[in-house]
């Protein structure tokens, strides 16, 4: 990182390898030519490329060339063009902002709404830290208060930009309403504040205030309203439109150079060296973001990445916390052992997931890799990293010392859990259909995932119950489970049990949770009708369980089932950590052991053109096993009820029941070789069934 301190009359320029540590001096005047920028060539007006949109932040393309021309013959360095922090409203423009801020609520309410958001909502993202956002409020009405818009008139960007972010933390703490936070708000407030995702999201006011904002006034605010905003699509189910959304929030913050991190502070004294030092934490935090979301939608729904490493210059952002003077502080990063905040799991994150391209590039080999110790390696290095977590984070016997100061810790703790699970079954999930070692880990690894999910949604309250996280780390591992212990009844055969109660506990919760979170339901559906299958392939196991007998998944028990049948297990909880006892009571048991990879067979590559290994006359293509993709641009309901105990004797696994009852009816078009179109082959499935 370098950082210039800029005198009347010399520079002092700071210098340092890494960020965020002890700043060393160099003497003034080491570097760069004598002359002054008055009576340089380069003072002179020079003519401007800025309008053919080629990138201020690389030095290869024409304009960097240019730049470089420039120095050559002058001997300077080309000081980036600052720019404006004001724009001109037309008339119509300026209507439209003054309209769009009326629909604020009152002062009142904005604050309790803000409250609410940073305690209900923010522990999800921590995408804005509430220092520097209270600060901006501040600014923002006493901006307000001193100043009446007309048209044409001159507006500082920060008052385009903020109030659109600040829409955004108010529709978001709305959707997040605890039940006895109403009381506490005007209802005509709230009127024209969308929170189901009925409306179209275009005509949000967020979106309408940053439509007024050209490309070239963009700022971090600008970013961290549309980061936001993706959140809250995806709470409402606009899958497709938040993986858009995600792609153009990306080319605005590399429009602004977030992707090339230099870490140089340009400052004229040490308070504002501090400042923007912060800044820069905040800079590094939101592209940190966008890249993580980035490559875990692009997993999740078979989506190319956006953003690559190739294009980035990522640098990791200081965990620590965000004070609310931050000019004569420096950013220092928290040790191990000192209280979280709630950026710190991002932090952690990251470790993780900073390999998910490498996923993606084996993925492209299809389901035969050239070279399988690459996906063990993957593998391996996740089981690492799941045994490095820090004990304040760890799911196994954690350090709870700082659960009480920060409330969102447990769930936070369980999310991190699941998500990492998640990670090591996305490394073999390609290999669902080809390779046994494979097959293992997913089963495996869904079974963590769907455990550490349970303890994640006991730590919430049902204002909760729309989080995306919830649906998509329930149905990612149950959907691939289930593929397993359809087409491969005879594997894993200490794990089905296990299986079958982790993946109807999930079933469990979708069901719950499908009033109010609109992917919950069609993923219920398709884990629903799917586990019917999965039960008769495995009844010879099942009938021997009695306990698994009393949970069979009619249709009938599910609609009726209540917590109190599911003794500590399935009672939702508040996000309190008090409820955390009560749960670890409950989940004593330990993770599964992995499979030492070392004692099982080494799979040798013979034929990349080979089929799948099975006992069936079926094979699949080569793409991996997505179910998000599929409950996101398909329609997988099933469009009657699936109901096993309306005919035959009553019994679960009732050879008799009528197969109209059983048959999907899965909805959409699919490969001729693809695992849903099987799934959709009614005879082939039903003729397995009974064989």
């Amino acid at each position: 990182m370098t950082c210039v301190l800029r005198g009347k009359q010399d520079s002092c320029r700071y210098t340092d390898d890494k960020p965020n540590r002890n700043l060393q001096v160099e003497a003034p005047g080491s570097k760069g030519g004598s002359s002054s920028p008055e009576s340089s060539p380069s003072a002179k007006e020079s003519p401007d490329l800025s309008g053919f949109g080629y990138s201020d932040v690389n030095a290869h393309n024409v304009l960097g060339i240019f730049k470089k021309l420039g120095h050559l013959e002058t001997g300077l360095t080309h000081t980036p063009h600052c720019k404006s922090n004001t724009v001109s409203l037309s008339h119509a423009s300026s209507e439209t902002y003054r309209a769009v801020i009326k629909r604020l609520p009152c002062r009142t309410c904005v604050d309790h709404l803000v409250q609410v958001f940073f305690t209900e909502v923010n522990w999800q993202f921590a995408i804005v830290d509430r220092n520097v956002f209270d600060d901006q409020l501040k600014e923002y009405y006493r901006y307000q208060s001193a100043s009446i818009l007309e048209p044409q008139h001159e507006i500082p960007i920060d008052q385009l930009t903020f109030p659109a972010l600040l829409f955004q933390i108010i529709g978001l703490a709305v959707q997040f309403l605890p039940a006895q936070a109403v009381q506490s708000l005007h209802s005509a407030c709230l009127r024209g504040i969308p929170r189901d995702g009925k409306r179209d999201p275009q005509s949000c006011h967020t979106i309408q205030l940053l439509n007024l904002v050209g490309k070239n006034a963009i700022n971090l605010t600008y970013i961290q309203a549309e980061f936001l905003w993706i959140s809250w699509l995806k709470n409402c189910g606009f899958i497709a439109e938040a993986w858009h959304a995600l792609a153009q929030t990306i080319m605005d913050a590399q429009d602004i150079g977030l992707h090339r991190d230099d870490g140089k502070v340009d400052a004229i004294d040490a308070e504002d060296v501090c400042e923007q030092l912060w800044q820069l934490v905040l800079r590094r935090r939101t592209m940190l973001y966008l890249y993580l979301w980035d490559s875990e939608m692009g997993i999740v729904l078979g989506k190319s990445f956006t953003l690559t490493l190739s294009d980035c210059n990522l640098v990791p952002p200081t965990d620590c916390e965000i004070p609310t003077n931050r000019k004569s502080t420096a950013p220092l990063p928290r040790s191990p052992n000192e209280k979280p905040n709630e950026y710190t799991i991002r932090f952690l994150e990251s470790r993780l997931t900073s390999t998910l391209h490498e996923v993606k590039a084996l993925e492209a080999e299809g389901p035969y890799p050239r070279d399988y110790s690459k996906v063990e390696r993957l593998h391996q290095q996740a089981l690492g990293y799941i045994d490095d977590i820090p004990a304040i984070y760890r799911s196994e016997n954690p350090d709870t010392s700082y659960d009480l100061e920060c409330p969102w810790l447990p769930a936070q703790r369980e999310y991190l859990c699941s998500g990492a699970w998640l990670f090591v079954l996305s490394i073999h999930r390609t290999y669902l259909f080809s390779i046994p070692k494979s097959r293992e880990a997913i089963m495996r690894s869904g079974i963590e995932t769907l455990r550490a999910q349970q303890r994640f949604f006991n730590c919430l309250q049902p204002h909760h119950y729309k989080l995306f996280t919830l649906t998509y780390l329930s149905a990612e591992p149950a959907i691939s489970m289930l593929a397993v212990l359809i087409t491969f009844p005879k594997e894993h055969g200490d794990l089905v049990g296990e299986a079958f109660r982790c993946i109807r506990e999930a079933l469990w919760r979708l069901n719950q949770i499908r009033d109010t979170n609109k992917i919950a339901g069609p993923g219920a559906d398709v884990i629903q009708n799917l586990l019917g299958r999965a039960e008769l392939k495995h009844k010879h196991v099942l009938t021997g369980n009695a306990e698994s007998l009393t949970t069979s998944t009619r249709s009938s028990e599910l609609s009726s089932v209540t917590p109190s049948s599911y003794p500590e297990s399935l009672q939702g909880s508040s996000l309190n950590p008090g409820n955390t006892e009560q749960q670890a009571q409950y989940h004593a048991p330990q993770f599964l052991n992995m499979a030492d990879w070392s004692s099982l067979s080494t799979f040798q590559q013979t034929n990349t053109s080979a089929q799948p290994y099975s006992n069936t006359s079926y094979a699949f293509n080569e793409f991996p096993l997505r179910p998000l993709a599929d409950l996101a641009y398909h329609d997988l309901t099933t469009s009657q009820p699936f109901d096993l105990g309306s005919q035959g004797n009553g019994s679960a696994f009732d050879a008799s029941v009528g197969w109209q009852h059983m048959a999907p009816q899965f909805l959409g078009t699919f490969d001729d070789n693809s695992f849903w179109n099987f799934m959709n082959t009614s005879t082939l499935t039903f003729a397995d069934a009974n064989s």
